[in-house]
């Protein structure tokens, strides 16, 4: 969140959940010093607390959309009426199967911040080499986490009135 809109911005989190909210709290000084705290807010993604066109940006992280189950597109719609005219809507999620880099993986948690100072092709080119394994699928309690194709996403969005205009692939070797 400290890296997303130019610095000094307003952010304003919200989650479903007050664990969620208490972490990026109690975590912030740790991933942006100087960047002024966000306005933390409780709030539900198919029914957000702010009017419509509030914001020039909103940003969606954590795969919102893996747990919107068939809410897709009321969440979608819901999130794009939060938009400014000439809004932009960032989304994150998770697509395709659930893997992990086997090199990664055994990595111990000490080890990853200087393997990211290191050139990033030796980094890619052993994750490539080692492969990666796939994931059982896990169920948190009573919501499924389902993972969305780009189909379904750009599917939904069109669907919404909204079109995509970049997509990006972040970090496709940390699995």
């Amino acid at each position: 969140m400290p890296h997303v809109g130019k610095a000094g911005v307003e952010r304003i989190g919200v989650d479903v959940s007050l664990e969620m909210l208490r972490a990026v709290r109690s975590r912030w000084t740790e991933i942006a010093a100087g960047e002024r705290p966000p306005r933390l807010v409780r709030g539900n993604g198919l029914r957000p607390p702010f009017r419509e066109g509030a914001f020039d940006a909103v940003v969606v992280l954590g795969n919102v959309l893996g747990f919107a189950e068939e809410n897709i597109l009321p969440t979608l719609n819901a999130l794009g009426q939060l938009l400014s005219s000439s809004g932009t809507l960032i989304l994150e999620f998770s697509n395709g199967p659930a893997t992990r880099s086997r090199y990664l993986n055994r990595l111990p948690p000490s080890a990853l911040p200087r393997l990211f100072e290191s050139p990033t092709r030796w980094l890619v080119d052993r994750v490539i080499r080692e492969g990666f394994e796939l994931l059982p699928e896990r169920r948190r309690g009573p919501v499924v986490h389902r993972r969305r194709s780009i189909e379904d996403v750009e599917s939904a969005l069109k669907r919404g009135g909204l079109g995509v205009v970049e997509e990006l692939a972040v970090a496709p070797a940390l699995g």
